[in-house]
């Protein structure tokens, strides 16, 4: 038990370590915004995160994240990837609090996940977190964790933005021409 707690801190710190700020990388516009109130599925507070999706200049999308309002304290993020979806960077625009960890988790991918040494709580907003992907925004999960002001656990859920897989895009382009082909014959 001693053993797996130790190496489960010197992982912990090494990606504290390795973990470096870096601005968002140059887009061209803003695709989509939303702004969405996670709401608890256990325990207590809420919190607003605004996802924001850009089209990257060298192609692509940038999906950007930051937690606002907390009304309990979190130390864990997490973005949900629909299976399939790809994420070919991650990074963190340096504010007010910045993670420790920045990720991917799973092979393939399942989700992007952050933990925040301080925890964002009431009055401490988080430092804007972001990741590119080929895939164009759609909505899905991210959730929020941490032990609350009285040591209660709390999880809590809501809608963000997060990439389309690749194959999932070529399958509604083809029903979308589907639809076009067969409206067409019938008139």
């Amino acid at each position: 038990m001693m053993k797996k707690l130790m190496v489960s801190l010197a992982v912990i710190a090494f990606c504290a370590m390795s973990l470096q700020a870096v601005a968002l990388p140059a887009y061209s516009s803003q695709v989509q915004q939303i702004t969405t109130t996670f709401s608890p599925v256990y325990g207590t507070g809420s919190a607003e995160v605004t996802s924001t999706v850009y089209a990257a200049t060298g192609g692509g999308y940038i999906y950007a994240y930051e937690i606002k309002n907390a009304t309990n304290t979190f130390s864990w993020f997490s973005v949900a990837l629909l299976p399939g979806a790809v994420v070919t960077g991650t990074g963190y625009d340096s504010g007010t609090n910045d993670p420790t960890s920045w990720t991917t988790v799973g092979v393939p991918a399942t989700s992007v996940e952050g933990l925040f040494a301080i925890q964002i709580a009431p009055g401490v907003d988080s430092s804007v977190v972001w990741f590119t992907s080929p895939g164009a925004p759609t909505r899905d999960l991210g959730s929020l964790t941490g032990l609350g002001t009285k040591g209660t656990f709390n999880y809590l859920e809501g809608g963000i933005l997060t990439p389309i897989p690749e194959p999932m895009t070529m399958v509604l382009l083809g029903a979308g021409w589907l639809a076009l082909r067969t409206c067409g014959r019938k008139r």
